[in-house]
């Protein structure tokens, strides 16, 4: 399981060892090794050093290229880790939230598993001009059944 790193701790303008940075937050000194293979400038090799904002700057990066964004017609499918197109029947809004955002569910199209995921109200219009899915109107606060 990958553990989530929080570099709140390490400083910009100082210089770390290995074994610093790797106290501080809190993984293994042996994963420095796997992130300078993938890219972490190291300021010198014996002692390895290496800059606070240098290590900031590669987790966001890091962080970052992890984000995957879905299109108005998708919602994000945990099962295969990417965002696909729901099937348009099985699409219900769970919750509107008083922001006009709403708490959408739905059925992977390409794998069959539940998918779910809050989104922005112009998101949930769009859906709901598609046949099979939720309409929304700003008096639903609980669950909203489909409209046929």
């Amino acid at each position: 399981m990958v553990k989530l790193v929080r570099h709140r701790r390490i400083r910009r303008n100082l210089i770390y060892s290995v074994a610093e940075a790797a106290r501080l937050l809190e993984i293994n000194p042996k994963t420095f090794d796997t992130w300078i293979a993938r890219g972490l400038p190291v300021l010198s090799r014996h002692p390895r050093l290496i800059r606070g904002a240098d290590i900031k700057r590669y987790l966001d990066e890091r962080k970052r290229a992890k984000v995957r964004h879905c299109t108005d017609d998708e919602l994000f499918c945990f099962s295969c880790q990417s965002p696909r197109v729901a099937v348009p029947a099985s699409i219900e809004t769970v919750r509107v939230l008083t922001t006009g955002a709403a708490h959408l569910r739905g059925l992977c199209n390409h794998c069959g598993t539940t998918m779910s995921q809050l989104c922005r109200r112009s998101k949930v219009e769009h859906l709901s001009s598609c046949s099979g899915t939720p309409q929304i109107s700003r008096s639903d606060i609980k669950i909203i059944a489909f409209q046929e």
